[in-house]
């Protein structure tokens, strides 16, 4: 028995939803048949199926390389937390907690993270513990510092004496 074309495509269109919802009721009810089916279509066909891909992919390159830009800039704090709880062996919360009880500030200048100033995990060097989240400038000084509370003070003191119109004596 043989379908008319004719007959067979007025049908498919009068019968569109109720083919739907069955197609997707037999997907549902067989997974592994479906797969194995994805499979043996995509071995079956696959230098067809790449030599696609790449037409798409070079039609559309300028608006996937936005769109991979833009997801690059709006995850950036986060990718830098993740890479942070990995460096300092710190879990994610733990970081979100120190950030919440420093009121999202540098702990040093006060100055708030956001979009543009994302903190830095300080930590001492020699045992590895975390201090606390500084801005990158705050972080830098400590650095240059040598992480030394009588260098931090002194440069205090050359600080108020400068900035106050005095000299320091030799």
């Amino acid at each position: 028995m043989s379908r008319d074309p004719a007959n067979y495509k007025a049908w498919v269109a009068r019968n569109r939803e109720k083919r739907l919802v069955q197609q997707r009721e037999w997907r549902e009810r067989n997974p592994d048949k479906l797969k194995k089916y994805d499979a043996d279509a995509y071995a079956r066909n696959r230098d067809t199926v790449l030599a696609r891909n790449k037409v798409w992919e070079n039609a559309h390159r300028t608006e996937r390389n936005a769109y991979a830009l833009r997801k690059y800039h709006e995850n950036a704090p986060q990718r830098r937390l993740q890479a942070a709880s990995r460096k300092y062996g710190i879990a994610l919360d733990e970081l979100a907690a120190l950030r919440d009880a420093q009121f999202n500030r540098c702990e040093i200048c006060s100055v708030e993270f956001g979009a543009r100033t994302s903190p830095c995990v300080d930590h001492d060097h020699d045992t590895g513990k975390v201090r606390g989240l500084l801005c990158k400038h705050c972080n830098f000084a400590i650095g240059h510092l040598y992480n030394s509370p009588r260098n931090a003070v002194s440069a205090a003191v050359y600080l108020r004496a400068t900035t106050s119109g005095l000299a320091l004596s030799a």
